[in-house]
């Protein structure tokens, strides 16, 4: 057995993670729905923050506008039952031809997705969020069209294979295990998982406090919903600083 595989064979038996290597970020992936109440609050007081942050650099996001609805097939075409109600979907649509539509310009997706979720925020303003008109056209065109039913699909997909099954929305993964730790405390996952992989983390890190047991209470915990009630720990308001970066992404 020659050394690499031997280090790779010692790592995995003794349960250690191989070192991150240079530019491969923490993937944080968000199942939601655009009318959730808990799903607007994740993402305004736990998602934003953390992209406002320096440990901006260290994470990819991704968004799966989808959540709890469910989808047939009627006379060819996709048909979405939401549980919001129709409002939802037709929104989720938007938020899809968004997501493709801005494909990796991820400080203007998520201040337009950010806006859109703002929990004080009237879904049918969700125009008013975005920052052109061509792309205005250009959603509304997706939205509207067999672009944005297949991008529902396509999310559907996404969501119903989730292994295991997602019980509720907000479900986030992290590095593309779920993490319910992330649902309470997204920097703490974040930061916890960058200390299980690179030798030097973040400045930012160095100042949360996990208790590992109940850090691992939380990961391990695959059903019902996080302990606390879905009751996060955000302020009461997106902070000034926030709303400020989303103006910034969304207007430059």
């Amino acid at each position: 057995m020659d050394l690499v595989k031997y280090v790779f064979f010692l790592c995995t038996a003794l349960g250690l993670a191989p070192e991150r290597t240079a530019g491969q970020k923490v993937s944080v992936t968000l199942y939601y729905e655009s009318l959730c109440p808990f799903c607007r609050r994740w993402i305004a007081y736990q998602l934003l923050p953390l992209w406002s942050s320096e440990l901006k650099e260290y994470v990819t996001p991704s968004l799966i506008p989808y959540g709890n609805a469910h989808e047939k097939r009627v006379d060819g075409h996709y048909k979405f039952q939401c549980q919001h109600g129709e409002e939802e979907c037709v929104l989720n649509t938007i938020e899809a031809c968004i997501i493709k539509k801005l494909g990796d310009k991820t400080d203007q997706l998520l201040g337009v997705i950010g806006c859109i979720e703002d929990p004080g925020k009237e879904p049918g303003s969700w125009h008013d969020c975005v920052p052109n008109d061509t792309l205005l056209e250009e959603v509304k065109t997706c939205a509207t069209t067999e672009e944005g039913e297949q991008l529902q699909h396509y999310y559907a997909q996404e969501t119903d294979g989730l292994v295991p099954a997602h019980k509720y929305v907000p479900w986030v993964l992290i590095d593309n295990k779920h993490s319910a730790l992330a649902e309470m405390n997204l920097k703490s996952a974040v930061c916890r998982r960058l200390k299980d992989t690179i030798s030097t983390v973040p400045a930012t890190c160095n100042d949360f406090i996990v208790q590992q047991q109940d850090a691992h209470a939380h990961d391990d915990k695959e059903e019902g919903q996080p302990s606390s009630g879905r009751t996060f720990r955000p302020a009461p308001a997106i902070t000034t600083a926030v709303r400020a970066g989303l103006a910034q992404v969304l207007y430059q």
